[in-house]
């Protein structure tokens, strides 16, 4: 696998052109293909057994049809898909196999762009983020403009992985040439300074200071809240992140954060609201802060 550095230097440049995608071309031997690796130690069901799983497939589709694919039934529904596909994909960022599921549908990173050096919270962390945009590849173009269809023979579930492939390619290279940047950064800052120290003196990018960073988390701490995946998801929900978004990089359903925070409020009051600023709850878990 081609490393991301030339004599010692991260390679930058322009992402390709990666207009937004709809699914046309996702052929049912790519999905196949997926679903080879995603069965793999799985005993597979006769044809008889398939055909049912697609028929209820469809059913289900029909039903959050009418629901307009909102509400309660749609969450649950994309709730079980997601951390499917987040399964999956932290396993082939871990392994590279993503990069091969990426030019089999024809979206390949660039070669000089692969890197086998990310740590695993950098390859969950693209994994969330693709499994999200996804996420709203699947829900527009394979559900409200119908390209999932079950007579086409690929379950939801293996569908919706390959949207999360399909969305792979501008997420992991968005993450690619950041970090580029960063490291650039990094070493501009390391010959300015001339210092042995100088890593100390780079805030956190995860928040948009270092100072605020420290105060929330500080925030979060006095109201002693004891659940680890509760605190990650109101402090990740009070940087900005949808709450759906929130959610899953706590671990948790969008309705299950949106019960615990409402149970924090009931007893907490106004003392959460003063610790984390702005909070609001979304009753649908997907709306924009």
């Amino acid at each position: 696998m081609p490393d991301e550095t030339r004599n010692g230097d991260a390679v930058t440049g322009p992402a390709p052109d990666c207009a937004d995608d709809d699914l046309d071309d996702l052929s049912l031997d790519a999905l196949l293909d997926l679903e080879e690796d995603l069965m793999t130690g799985v005993v597979r069901g006769d044809a008889d057994t398939r055909a049912h799983r697609l028929e209820v497939d469809g059913q289900v589709v029909e039903r959050l049809r009418m629901e307009n694919f909102r509400g309660p039934n749609y969450e649950r529904f994309t709730q079980q898909l997601m951390e499917y596909a987040l399964g999956a994909m932290i396993k082939w960022n871990a392994s590279g196999l993503i990069f091969a599921k990426c030019r089999s549908v024809r979206r390949a990173v660039p070669p000089e762009k692969i890197t086998c050096t990310w740590d695993y919270q950098e390859r969950r962390d693209v994994a969330i983020d693709t499994v999200l945009s996804g996420h709203d590849l699947f829900r527009e173009h394979g559900l409200i403009k119908g390209r999932w269809n079950a007579a086409k023979g690929a379950c939801l579930t293996t569908y919706f992985v390959g949207a999360a492939v399909r969305a792979f390619r501008p997420v992991y290279l968005e993450w690619y040439h950041s970090r580029a940047r960063m490291r650039a950064a990094l070493r501009e800052a390391a010959r300015a300074e001339q210092s042995g120290n100088w890593l100390s003196d780079i805030p956190d990018q995860r928040s948009t200071s270092a100072f605020e960073d420290a105060a929330l988390w500080d925030q979060l701490a006095r109201l002693k809240i004891t659940d680890p995946q509760t605190r990650t998801g109101l402090y990740y929900y009070a940087q900005g992140f949808t709450q759906r978004e929130a959610a899953l990089k706590a671990g948790l359903s969008p309705r299950a954060l949106e019960g615990r925070i409402k149970r924090l409020r009931d007893k907490f009051g106004n003392d959460l609201d003063d610790a984390v600023d702005g909070l609001d709850t979304d009753p649908r878990g997907e709306g924009t802060r």
